[in-house]
């Protein structure tokens, strides 16, 4: 998967986050150097490279869990693609 390692680390704590790690989760995406650069493009990669994590891993493994989170994170993709709110959709498009 070619992204930064920071994009990584983040889509995998997406991928495995419980409802109650998202708003830790939010907080500590939104306070990296790189959101206050370009918040919407930053999170936008790591939501697809979590997309791309999920969907090979469910290949790889077969593990309904995987498939379970895709419409879920694609929700999201398509929400901030559509400018919605950054921080309310990376809560609530993920419970």
């Amino acid at each position: 998967i070619l992204a930064a390692e920071k994009v990584k680390s983040y889509a995998k704590q997406l991928i495995s986050a419980k409802e109650t790690d998202l708003v830790p989760l939010m907080n500590r995406i939104i306070s990296e150097k790189e959101y206050k650069k370009d918040a919407r493009g930053f999170v936008t990669n790591i939501v697809e490279c979590a997309i791309e994590i999920t969907y090979k891993s469910y290949f790889k493994t077969k593990n309904l869990i995987f498939l379970k989170k895709l419409p879920k994170l694609l929700n999201l993709l398509d929400s901030l693609k559509q400018n919605g709110n950054i921080k309310l959709h990376l809560v609530a498009d993920l419970c």
